[in-house]
């Protein structure tokens, strides 16, 4: 397979890039991506184009590195997606995507993952593609409460009460932030309470699933077809509706561990944090020095080492 990067020069692609934020970086030498499958190709990024490589939330970095074979595949995305794009031209920057990291030998379930991560990014910017993811999480939910029915496992209103009071201090806290000017804690809170409507949205339907006979005796036909329409609502993108699908099967047990995990950890930091704090406020001077070092720190603000200015990589490395 010929390498679908060249520099801008036509010779060998080699990327380099410039650090110029914790997530943030800039392409020092412009390449191309010469996408044999496509009549717009050549895809051009020229020097000094922002790129944070792969998107991808810390907590599937298990699953995906936002860098690796598709970086360069990433770079390109980044350049041909942003806010002022519409749709037809989202979904092209999506297969140029897709069809450079087969170039780039990225495995076959990643790439197609990664392809449906944006394809359903795309699909959110409409009312239509809103409704649509809508429908997919919905028939997720109801196959889920399906199989859970004929275990005998049923979530009932009992549960959440608790949820219920919260969710309604919240949206109390976000209409007094909203008065008061505090645009950033409203908008905290509004966050917050929405995922709690959500998640009383699930248990309700978790509840009517499982509380009827019919569907805990015909479970499986109706897991089934929940599966089949949550897949069949994204049309034409039907492909990335069943690779959807199947990823949620495979990090959500993962994904939950991790969220777990999260919350342990924020738990222990805040400990930690708060007794470094008691420790310092006791002895003054002497306890702002970090544990382990004897020499003095003149500022609780430690920073990490300056990283090098640029890092650089074979295409083949990518």
């Amino acid at each position: 397979m010929a390498v679908p990067y060249e520099s801008l020069d036509n010779q060998k692609a080699v990327l380099t890039l410039r650090v110029v934020g914790p997530k943030a970086f800039k392409v020092v030498d412009g390449f191309r991506y010469l996408d044999q499958y496509d009549d717009l190709a050549p895809y051009t990024v020229p020097a000094g184009a922002a790129t944070d490589l792969a998107s991808v939330p810390f907590f599937l970095q298990w699953l995906v590195l936002s860098y690796g074979k598709h970086t360069m595949a990433a770079i390109v995305h980044d350049e041909y997606w942003d806010d002022d794009k519409t749709v037809p031209e989202l979904r092209q920057a999506n297969t140029a995507f897709r069809h450079a990291m087969w170039e780039s030998d990225v495995p076959f379930l990643r790439r197609w993952f990664m392809w449906t991560a944006v394809t359903l990014a795309m699909m959110t910017r409409t009312g239509p593609g809103r409704l649509r993811v809508a429908a997919w999480v919905l028939g997720l939910v109801t196959a889920t409460a399906a199989v859970l029915a004929r275990r005998d496992v049923v979530l009932s209103w009992s549960v959440p009460a608790w949820v219920s009071l919260g969710a309604g201090v919240l949206a109390l806290l976000a209409v007094v932030f909203w008065v008061a000017g505090s645009r950033a804690i409203a908008g905290v809170c509004k966050k917050v309470v929405i995922g709690l409507v959500v998640l009383l949205a699930v248990l309700s339907l978790f509840s009517l699933v499982g509380h009827t006979d019919w569907v805990a005796d015909h479970a499986g036909w109706v897991a089934l077809g929940a599966l089949a329409v949550a897949i069949g609502v994204w049309g034409k993108l039907v492909a990335a509706g069943f690779f959807a699908t199947l990823e949620v099967g495979i990090i959500l047990l993962p994904v939950l561990a991790i969220v777990v995990g999260l919350l342990l950890y924020a738990i222990l930091e805040g400990v930690m944090l708060g007794l470094l704090k008691i420790g310092r406020a006791l002895k003054g001077a002497a306890g702002r020095k970090p544990i382990g070092t004897l020499n003095p720190v003149v500022s609780d603000n430690l920073e990490a080492p300056t990283p090098p200015a640029e890092v650089t990589l074979e295409a083949s490395q990518v």
